[in-house]
């Protein structure tokens, strides 16, 4: 813009250039909104209050306030109602405001056909190319064409409803022309029943017409798949980037709740063991946190030193080496080390528990852990999806710890001296029990084996708090209920444990249990007791002669028995409402813990060796190559896990959350979104 230029005289140019860009544009960001076009350069120049270089100017900013202070504003639908008026100002005359309404593109003037007797026939930008898209008038004729179509054959069957079927004769004649108005197969036998030629050319312009629309009709709904299609591929990618972000901030979250555990554990020691020096230190420093020194710890006179004298140089290894010893576990009574463990110091605080799983499709496979044992799977159990695995092996009597998240072992559980049969973990204390074929029962100390895991080889027993040896045969169940441990062993006995004194505190026999005489299972004897689960003051309990028994802890009575199984049971799971069982006679049931009756059955193809479920679903393993799953609010079966990459055959799995683990006879571990 010239210097001598008025700017007053560039709002016509600026209202006409704005209807040039409106009609024009594909995208209109892209020419109005662009900081370079010549209408925001131009509507900067005419309307900027600030730097105007023209006393005119305020004319328009007093025009502009006065237009915002306006109660009664105008809104783009009064264009409509009245256009002309509209663009009436002191700036534009009905002469500019006419040319601006009924402006239109040279480039939209160049699409219309202007051949002869073009009424009926389609506008085309390019013939020759199949691929472009349709033009606006070429899909609005189109679907104008299609709803005509709809609301005639509407029409039609509504008036056929109240009215008497016409005579034979006349359908015959207006048969070829409806047909063709209504978008119908034309019968070939009115073609070939009618000599007018101009009756069959109009048909045949007709068709094509006809067709050409459904044509366009065709590639719109193609471009519309293609666009759809690539709006979902932009969410797709959109929700990829969220995925890994929300794990990205599990593993920061994960982090920052073991540095928080550290640092409660420490101040638990210092206070435990009195000290704290951050008091005197504070004062010495002069109430500044950057002067504080390390601490001064007095020592035994030792000979050659005047008694009372403080050494001021303490290494923090000789400070760590006291506490550390006055926390040996192994040093202290058995007893004495189950409540020196079991205090409020060692309880596990988690705040936020890993939602990942959720947000896989259902059944995807997450990982693997290939070679993870020699042999077949006999046990496992996880803390927390993601988090910590406990497994072990037919073949081998040590438990491995591995993390889940990173698929690597971190721990090492040595002290069983043959298979361990069954584990358990707990959340609260970041603790693990186990049952032997040893006929012993193991609480270990998971946090301490991961600590000293490839550092120190003799602190790796000192991962075991307690043992429990009062069994006189091997331990083939057992379970968790809050400070106590019930354990199921073949010497038909079940004992419950007081976990901070170490102590039986109830006995309950079980040998009237007798395998069943018409079990379908002749090539392992199966345990006496396969399964229980404890919680509270009941007890439930599935034994080899197929029947499920409900204890009440308070008086060890049989308060219930349910029949229903014939064949062992091999595993077993409670919650408020409902009871699952699994056993070796290829079923599943579900019974209802109020009336005792079985609410639901199935039956598999082989033994059913393991299964849990969470609030949804119930996995179920049974020596196939995939695993059972059990939707139940949806009393839906679907099968996960089984792919060709997956090998061997499923015998024991374990489900929380939604996060699903699985192991195999070939000793591999997987881990699945459920």
């Amino acid at each position: 813009m010239s210097q001598n230029e008025h700017p007053i005289s560039n709002i016509g140019k600026t209202l006409s250039v704005t209807a040039s860009a409106l009609l024009q544009s594909q995208n209109i960001s892209d020419t109005i909104l662009s900081a370079k076009s010549p209408y925001a350069q131009m509507l900067k120049d005419t309307v900027d209050e600030k730097g105007a270089k023209y006393p005119s100017m305020d004319l328009v900013a007093k025009w502009r306030a006065g237009r915002q202070n306006t109660e009664n504003k105008d809104s783009f639908q009064d264009v409509a109602q009245d256009s002309s008026s509209y663009f009436k100002n002191r700036f534009t005359n009905e002469r500019k405001a006419f040319q601006l309404l009924s402006y239109i593109n040279d480039d939209l003037l160049n699409d219309l056909d202007t051949t002869p007797h073009s009424k009926n026939k389609l506008l085309t930008q390019d013939p020759a190319n199949e691929e472009q898209p349709p033009s606006l008038y070429q899909g609005f004729n189109a679907l104008l064409s299609q709803e005509e179509t709809a609301f005639s054959i509407t029409e039609s069957n509504t008036s056929q409803t109240n009215m008497i079927e016409p005579e034979m004769n006349e359908v015959k004649q207006v048969g070829i022309i409806s047909a063709v108005n209504n978008s119908q197969d034309l019968d070939p036998a009115l073609v070939n029943a009618s000599y007018n030629l101009t009756e069959l050319a109009t048909m045949k312009a007709d068709l094509l017409e006809k067709l050409s629309m459904l044509q366009i009709n065709k590639k719109i709904a193609m471009f519309d798949i293609e666009e759809i299609d690539s709006k979902l591929q932009r969410l797709k990618i959109r929700r990829d980037l969220m995925f890994n972000r929300i794990a990205d901030l599990e593993d920061k979250e994960l982090s920052m709740e073991n540095s928080i555990s550290s640092i409660e554990e420490r101040v638990n020691i210092l206070q435990e063991h009195g000290l704290d020096n951050s008091k005197e230190n504070f004062s010495e420093s002069g109430g500044n946190l950057a002067n504080l020194r390390t601490p001064i710890v007095s020592i035994p006179n030792v000979s050659g030193s005047s008694p009372g004298r403080r050494q001021s140089f303490i290494s923090d290894s000789s400070l760590e080496e006291n506490i550390n010893n006055s926390l040996n576990y192994n040093e202290l009574l058995p007893a004495k080390r189950l409540s020196a463990f079991f205090q409020q110091r060692n309880k596990k605080h988690k705040k936020a528990l890993p939602t990942l799983q959720q947000y896989y499709t259902s059944g995807s496979h997450i990982k693997s852990i290939t070679g993870a044992l020699l042999g077949p799977v006999s046990c496992l159990d996880f803390d927390i999806p993601f988090g910590a695995l406990c497994s072990a092996g037919w073949q081998d009597p040590v438990v491995k710890v591995w993390d889940l998240s990173k698929n690597k072992q971190i721990g090492l559980l040595s002290g069983h001296l043959a298979t361990v049969h069954c584990m358990e973990m707990d959340n609260n204390y970041n603790m693990l029990a186990t049952g032997s074929r040893d006929a012993t029962l193991k609480i270990w100390n998971v946090s301490q084996a991961v600590q000293s895991y490839g550092i120190d080889p003799d602190t790796v027993a000192d991962s075991c708090i307690f043992s429990f040896q009062e069994h006189s045969d091997e331990v083939t169940a057992l379970s968790i209920n809050f400070n106590h441990l019930l354990s199921g062993s073949q010497d038909r006995t079940v004992r419950q444990w007081d976990m901070n004194t170490g102590k039986c505190v109830q006995t309950l026999d079980v040998s009237f249990v007798n395998a069943l005489s018409h079990s379908l299972v002749t090539t392992l004897d199966p345990p006496v007791v396969g399964a229980l689960k404890s919680y509270d003051v009941a007890l439930a309990t599935g034994t080899k002669d197929g029947m499920v028994r409900l204890w009440d802890l308070r008086t060890g009575e049989i308060v219930r028995t349910l029949k229903g199984h014939t064949g062992a049971i091999s595993c077993l799971k409670f919650d408020l409402h409902n009871l699952i069982t699994g056993s070796l006679d290829n079923s599943v049931r579900v019974w209802d813990l109020r009336s005792g009756s079985t609410l639901d059955a199935f039956r598999y193809q082989s033994p059913v060796t393991s299964l849990d479920f969470d609030d949804e679903k119930v996995a179920i393993a049974n020596g196939s190559n995939s695993i059972q799953v059990y939707n139940r609010k949806e009393q839906r079966h679907w099968v996960c896990g089984q792919n060709e990459e997956m090998t061997g055959s499923t015998n024991f799995v374990r489900l929380k959350n939604g996060y699903l683990v699985e192991a195999r006879d070939n000793g591999v571990i997987s881990t699945w979104a459920v």
